[in-house]
């Protein structure tokens, strides 16, 4: 089982590959993804999402040099 402190360490860890993939395949126009807990009575969990939520722009037929 992962500790609460771990997972927040590999959620980050997370988001900062995402960005790095997702800005290197779309571009560096592309929001950052960031790791968030999110705490429960009885558990934590992490949400990884982007900030501010513009989302990933997709294009069809597109050629990037």
């Amino acid at each position: 089982m992962t500790s609460g402190s771990s997972l927040e360490a590999e959620a980050q860890r997370f988001a900062a590959e995402l960005t790095d993939t997702v800005r290197g395949v779309v571009g560096a126009h592309v929001e950052a993804f960031r790791a968030r807990t999110l705490h429960h009575p009885q558990t934590d969990r992490v949400s990884v999402h982007q900030e501010p939520r513009t989302g990933v722009p997709l294009a069809v037929g597109v050629t990037s040099r």
